[in-house]
């Protein structure tokens, strides 16, 4: 089984991104699944929702595409992103 793991935060270094790490090395260790895939905001040229993601031709295809991909091959996936203060 796959676990996807996707840290939210855009700033790199950020404690999203640790929190996400520790799962990571965490599941490495005890091997709860086979494979993991790590998505980190900070280093994807993923962009901002806009009106054009829906047009046949475009480039969130190239962008988003394999992202997509790896998340329908995923048994689990978890999400930690930065809450406000």
């Amino acid at each position: 089984m796959k676990v996807t793991i996707v840290t939210g935060s855009h700033r790199r270094s950020s404690q999203s991104e640790k929190v996400g790490r520790f799962i990571q090395n965490l599941n490495l260790n005890l091997v709860l699944f086979n494979e993991c895939f790590f998505l980190n905001l900070a280093e994807t040229n993923i962009p901002f929702w806009d009106e054009g993601a829906k047009l046949p031709d475009n480039e969130w295809k190239t962008i988003w595409l394999p992202v997509e991909a790896e998340l329908k091959n995923s048994a689990f996936d978890f999400f930690k992103y930065p809450t406000g203060m």
